[in-house]
């Protein structure tokens, strides 16, 4: 009974080597081995029904990815607070274990991962409020989470507004979801603030065999509008090897064509255990401005959950 109320310790460890076409990077120290991700978490639970998380990244520098409590009134009803992943999009609140490609989609990484340049995991400070209805022979039809967040990544507010971020999912069949997201609020400093406005819509299909994963998303930041797409397939030929194929296209300036960026995957997850595989891919990126050149991507990586 004392050992079940100690903390529970787990983490992953991901182990990459890539190489990219893209000039310069040789020079940044992009190409060639590294310790991708070094993440550890310890989570328990206080009460029952009140659990927390807190989990650190150690790769590079060392720095607090989630920490946050969780209380669940029942199965209509839970409420975290704190900072966490934050439920936008079917792919931002995926395990990094989970993410069936090698990297997340354009749209993905420039408005919600990396939104001007900061690395917060798609991760933000603030409290929601999550929950389901009508549960059917193991699986939820329709599912919610509700978000108010300080909207600048990470244990940071430099402005006196609070963003808003709502996502709706309806299951009408256990391997179908349908995704509708919607975020508003305004980024950076009060004297200078960015109002941004995304939304997206998306649909999962996942029988444990055939894997379709798609999304449109479209943004306003301040005044240039953008839009993304991306189409994933994967299928497993056998209980540990999937295929897996990416068509991802994003438009910085959804009225500027030459902003557009067109990136091609290919490649393979092989599941060493149930928390652990290989990733092997190779990207072609394009651009509808030829005064840039294609780039070519080999990455191949190791994930272990523990």
């Amino acid at each position: 009974a004392i050992v079940n109320k100690l903390p529970k310790i787990g983490g992953v460890v991901n182990a990459r080597y890539q190489y990219s076409s893209e000039e310069g990077n040789y020079n940044i120290g992009k190409n060639g081995f590294d310790i991708r991700r070094l993440q550890i978490n310890m989570q328990g639970n206080v009460l029952k029904n009140l659990t927390y998380y807190f989990q650190v990244e150690c790769a590079g520098s060392p720095r607090i990815l989630d920490a946050y409590a969780r209380w669940s009134l029942n199965k209509y009803l839970e409420i975290k607070a704190g900072q966490y992943k934050v439920m936008y999009t079917l792919e931002n609140p995926y395990a990094v274990i989970d993410l069936e490609t090698v990297e997340n989609s354009q749209a993905i990484k420039a408005l919600v991962t990396e939104f001007q340049g900061v690395k917060c995991s798609g991760r933000d400070i603030g409290v929601a409020v999550n929950g389901n209805f009508f549960q059917r022979n193991g699986f939820n039809l329709v599912e919610y989470s509700m978000n108010l967040l300080n909207g600048n990544q990470y244990n940071v507010d430099n402005n006196t507004n609070k963003d808003f971020v709502g996502t709706l999912c309806v299951n009408p069949l256990k391997p179908l979801r349908f995704a509708l997201s919607y975020y508003d609020g305004e980024y950076g400093p009060q004297s200078s603030k960015i109002k941004r406005t995304f939304t997206s819509l998306g649909m999962k299909f996942d029988d444990c065999k055939l894997l379709v994963r798609s999304e449109y998303i479209s943004a306003q930041t301040d005044v240039i509008r953008s839009v993304g797409f991306y189409f994933t397939t994967g299928y497993y030929l056998t209980a540990k090897l999937q295929p897996v194929l990416k068509y991802d296209s994003y438009k910085t300036d959804r009225s500027n064509s030459l902003s557009q960026s067109t990136a091609l995957s290919v490649g393979v997850n092989y599941w060493l255990t149930s928390n652990s595989k290989v990733q092997c891919f190779y990207t072609l990126k394009t651009f509808n401005d030829t005064s840039k050149k294609d780039v070519n991507t080999i990455a191949a990586q190791y994930l272990l959950g523990f």
